[in-house]
């Protein structure tokens, strides 16, 4: 695989799109470029190319639009090697005040709108490939190398007979959305046939062209080829990706040498003594079809060995390593070289560097005389120190040191390699000479006899304290000793102590040190004796644990109600009740003990049955029932509720033919009476049943003053005047607000007398 290597070199001022007092170059800038320089394979860009150019604060970046200077257009002109704003509009100046960078791209394209979404489409052409390039400076230009964004790909087809009718298509997406501002290259749609373009070389035929950015799996289809008429697909043997920026180049049908050249092990860890490795090497040379063996090509070639490290020897097959004597480890290469080819295997040889071990210490002692008079004398002390020094496991030489000398013992005393025992005025008595060195000790005993001691008969004593232990286990102390008479020539001169041995004996019962444990006792009263025992004499005491005690914790007694709300028509709740009590084993929590408690209910319209509490249809007030769980002289409750009844009333207000208002015509100038049944009552429902009819009050009004009311009578006054008149009569509903109305029309007089 191979990179391209093209590099566009831009020189370009900073810039601004608009024009004010810190323009540095009205004229604007340019783009000036290098020779032989192209997307393509081009010499040179042709007049009329064109690049697209953003300009930015260097500070904020690339947007998607809305920058300083979008896509402003500049064409390329092969008179002056430069690129040159494609009109007035286009151009952009220098200012000093700003910090300016630019981002630019290639082929131009008028139609984007969105430099972060760059819309790309390959055509199979080489003016394909997608350059982008980002410079900042000052000055009239500016260096900027281009990057070529796509991959190109070179397919070599070397054909097993002549044909002239050969096309080639690569199975590629074709479109593609390119960011700017990160270079991001996404991919769009499908893959589809893209036509390459073909060369004729002196022996192959070449296929080359442009590809987004992209992976081949094993499965998936790379390209056709067509010849005389027929195509041949192809696949690559294993996954293949083809990156931004690369130049790949693909034999097709190609016939080429595979060589195989291979040396094992690839690497030897020797330890320092040496060692002897088998040697394997494969050399052999295939002829390949896009990387297929062909049958009946392969065949064995020659190879020679390069370069050996010189502590390194080879026989045959046969790899050995020389022992290392030194203290530094060291390493080297075998290199083989395989004829034609040139290739190389190298087997990498490493070796521990020489070891250099010891044997342990061995250290003696030893003392002249061992036993010393109870007047006191010295003994000499002699002691030597060796071990075997050993490189890479094989005995070299002995190494000997001098001891360090240490004696303990009451009346000795040591200076240099001379033990001194002191006159001995009591019993015998020893010293302990001990050699060091290396972490390895040995020691020499040197006694000193006794003057005549004898001793009295060994008193041993013992105590408990307590002496009961309760049912539920706890500890004794136990305290004993032991002291005998010291005699120095048949006259008393001290007492010696002792400390006795304890032993226990009883089930239940456990001896840690002086400390006798008693467990939980769940049976009878139980002992145990405990033995003081010294120098042939015991002593002992007893210690009692009480019998078990079973005691019981109080009631606890629970109860619940399920529903607790009963509704107003009536209904039923579950009563649940339990009773338990701990057990205790002296004073410990050993089970628990179940019971089932009584129930009595306590409430009018409710009545128990069992575990059922039944409420009755509710006509009145809210009401609650108290359920109560006993057991053992223990009571909980769980109060049970029944909403109040639920009254509802419909309302009747009307006169006693069902309407509502009437109007009352022609009553006479001088007056008169009229009396009107009206209807007022509401029926009563309890729960949703009908219960009875209530009356309902109502009140009454005139809308004039010469109409009176009298229960549900109307009482129309004198008319004194020459004209009709009228009047409302209301009566509302209490409660409820209903009305209904009586409309009075009173006829005039026809004359009036005056007084």
């Amino acid at each position: 695989m191979k990179k391209l290597l093209y590099t566009l070199f831009l020189f370009c001022l900073f810039v601004a799109c608009d024009n004010d007092d810190d323009v540095t170059n009205e004229a604007g800038v340019s783009f000036v470029i290098a020779p032989s320089t192209r997307a393509n394979e081009k010499t040179s860009f042709s007049d009329g190319d064109a690049i697209g150019v953003y300009a930015v604060d260097k500070a904020t970046g690339l947007a998607s639009s809305g920058n300083i200077c979008d896509n402003k257009k500049y064409v390329f002109a092969s008179s002056t090697q430069s690129f040159k704003a494609a009109s007035q509009a286009d151009k952009i100046f220098n200012y000093d005040n700003k910090d300016l960078e630019f981002y630019v791209y290639y082929p131009y394209s008028s139609s984007i709108d969105d430099a972060t979404n760059v819309m790309h489409v390959l055509s199979g052409v080489r003016e394909d490939d997608f350059l982008v390039a980002k410079t900042s400076g000052s000055g009239n230009a500016l260096p900027l190398n281009f990057r070529h964004l796509l991959s190109k790909i070179r397919v070599n087809y070397t054909p097993d007979q002549a044909s002239s009718d050969l096309s080639m298509s690569v199975n590629t997406y074709k479109a593609c959305v390119i960011n700017l501002a990160n270079n991001q290259i996404d991919k769009v749609g499908n893959r589809a046939a893209l036509l390459l373009e073909k060369t004729q070389l002196e022996s192959v035929t070449e296929f080359a062209g442009v590809i987004v950015p992209q992976t081949y799996t094993q499965s998936t289809l790379f390209g056709t080829i067509t010849a005389g008429g027929k195509p041949y697909s192809f696949s690559f043997p294993a996954d293949r990706t083809f990156a931004s920026g690369e130049e790949n180049e693909v034999a097709f049908m190609g016939s080429e040498n595979q060589y195989i050249f291979s040396a094992t092990p690839a690497s030897i860890s020797s330890v320092a003594a040496g060692s002897t490795t088998s040697l394997n090497v494969i050399s052999t040379k295939s002829k390949t079809i896009n990387g297929v063996v062909q049958p009946g090509t392969t065949e064995s070639i020659g190879y020679s060995l390069t370069s050996k490290p010189d502590w390194v020897t080879i026989s045959g097959n046969t790899i050995l390593v020389a022992e290392n004597t030194s203290l530094s480890a060291r390493s080297g290469d075998i290199v083989y070289t395989q004829e034609t080819s040139g290739n190389s295997a190298t087997i990498n040889v490493t070796q521990d560097a020489a070891a250099i071990t010891y044997g342990s210490w061995v250290v003696s002692v030893s003392a002249n005389p061992t036993t010393i008079a109870p007047a006191g004398g010295t003994s000499a002390i002699s002691a030597t120190a060796s071990r075997d020094v050993f490189t890479n496991g094989t005995k070299t030489s002995t190494e000997t040191a001098t001891p360090s000398l240490a004696a303990s013992g009451t009346g000795f005393s040591l200076s240099g390699k001379t033990l001194t025992a002191s006159n001995n005025t009591g019993a015998a008595r020893s010293c302990v000479v001990a050699a060091s060195h290396g972490g390895v000790s040995k020691t020499v005993t040197v006694t000193q006899s006794a003057v005549s001691v004898t001793y009295g008969s060994w008193v041993v004593s013992v105590s408990a304290n307590p002496t009961t232990i309760a049912p539920a286990g706890g500890t004794s102390a136990i305290s004993a000793t032991a002291s005998r008479d010291v005699f120095t020539n048949g006259t008393k001169t001290s007492t010696e102590t002792a400390t006795p041995s304890l032993a226990a004996s009883g089930t239940g019962f456990s001896l840690s040190g002086k400390t006798l444990t008693a467990s939980n006792n769940t049976g009878a009263a139980r002992s145990c004796t405990v033995t003081a025992s010294h120098g042939g004499v015991s002593k002992t005491v007893t210690v009692t644990q009480s019998a078990v005690s079973v005691t019981y914790g109080s009631w606890v007694v629970s109860v619940s109600a399920n529903p607790t709300t009963i509704a107003p028509a009536g209904g039923t709740s579950a009563i649940s009740a339990t009773a338990s009590r701990d057990v205790f084993t002296n004073g410990t929590k050993t089970s628990t003990e179940t019971a089932t408690p009584s129930l009595a209910a306590s409430g009018t319209g409710f009545s128990l049955s069992g575990k059922t509490l039944t409420a009755s249809n509710n006509t009145g007030a809210a009401r609650s029932c108290t359920v109560t769980a006993s057991y053992g002289g223990v009571s909980k409750t769980v109060t049970v509720t029944q909403s109040a009844a639920v009254i509802t009333y419909d309302y009747v207000f009307s006169f006693s033919d069902g309407t509502t208002s009437k109007t009352w015509t022609g009553v006479s100038a001088t007056g008169a009476t009229n009396t009107f049944t009206i209807n007022s009552y509401r029926k009563k429902y309890v729960n949703g049943t009908f219960s009875l009819n209530e009356d309902v009050f109502m009140s009454d009004r005139a809308d004039v003053s010469w109409i009176t009311l009298t229960g549900s009578s109307v009482i129309v006054a004198d008319n004194n005047t020459t004209s009709p008149r009228g009047g409302v009569v209301t009566f509302t509903q209490g409660t409820s607000g209903l009305t209904v109305k009586i409309t009075v029309i009173q006829l005039k007089k026809n004359e009036i007398i005056i007084n």
